[in-house]
């Protein structure tokens, strides 16, 4: 019976976390009494906070084994939803336009054809990661402020960033096991002196950062772009959205644009180093188009 009536709670809520992250105060006790007495086990008598325990274990479990037979669910959408809020905040200078993670989140959603995905922690969990991979973008202690920086310094940086990660792959590469203590930290200076470029701090977890993300090597392209086979799916999809009544951000105008780009193959140079279309591309975009788009912001 015990048991029984341990499972008959379990199922309600499992699906109260289907709907919250987290329950809110005085849920969990709704859940046992309401199982309690559809099941007309009223006596049924174990201690709130050990049967929460039970439950919550059981939970956890369960979720567990779910993931593993589904790894492509919540896992896949947290992680493309993380992967355009870190493209557009990298595409603006480590900055955000209002309203564009809501977005990025409501596009992801339609795209994976759900229609209720609670999310509320989400935004705080891209936050955190995004801080934790890119602290550069933090501005902290006076150091320069990358958002800042002229188009010569952008492209430098850049350069400096690809080596270093091209060159501590290829150490991981070569010693596949465990690399000796203070090798990034010996990649990163070597680099620097060898490149002549060393003026820009470079973390650590943003090197570890771009290789979790699978961007080891990025370029960022200004006013001219080869890329404008883009133009015509772009327009078209933004008009869509704003026949919808849905604004339309510089962040997730380009957003999409890097993601057809990639699409259509043409993300990487003929060195084989990743291409990120930016602000810049953006407003040239915008001029090309402002005949055909109904409305749009820059």
């Amino acid at each position: 019976p015990e048991n029984f009536i341990i499972n008959q709670i379990l199922k309600k809520y499992t699906v109260a976390r289907d709907k919250h992250d987290r329950l809110p105060n005085g849920v969990f006790e709704m859940i046992v009494e309401e199982a309690k007495k559809e099941n007309n086990m009223e006596d049924f008598n174990m201690p709130l906070n050990k049967l929460d325990k039970k439950i919550r274990f059981k939970y956890n479990q369960m979720i567990g084994k779910d993931e593993e037979k589904r790894p492509s669910s919540h896992k896949a959408i947290v992680e493309e939803v993380y992967q355009r809020y870190s493209r557009t905040k990298e595409a603006n200078g480590g900055k955000l336009p209002p309203g564009t993670m809501d977005s990025i989140i409501e596009g992801v959603k339609l795209e994976y054809g759900l229609s209720d995905v609670k999310m509320s922690s989400l935004k705080t969990k891209c936050h955190a990661r995004f801080k934790k991979e890119n602290p550069e973008f933090q501005n902290c202690g006076g150091s320069l402020k990358i958002g800042e920086l002229s188009e010569d310094d952008r492209k430098r940086r850049q350069h400096l960033l690809n080596e270093i990660t091209a060159r501590y792959i290829r150490e991981k590469e070569t010693h596949p096991k465990k690399l000796a203590d203070g090798t990034l930290d010996k990649i990163i200076e070597a680099t620097k002196l060898e490149l002549g470029i060393t003026e820009f701090e470079v973390h650590k977890a943003s090197i570890r950062g771009r290789i979790n993300r699978k961007s080891f090597h990025v370029q960022t392209l200004g006013n001219e772009s080869p890329y404008d086979a883009v133009d015509e799916p772009l327009v078209s999809t933004i008009n869509s959205w704003l026949s919808q009544g849905i604004s339309v951000t510089r962040a997730q105008g380009l957003d999409l644009a890097n993601r057809l780009l990639k699409g259509k193959k043409l993300d990487l140079d003929s060195k084989g180093e990743e291409i990120v279309l930016d602000a810049k591309w953006w407003r040239n975009f915008l001029e090309r188009n402002k005949r055909k788009l109904v409305c749009s912001g820059d």
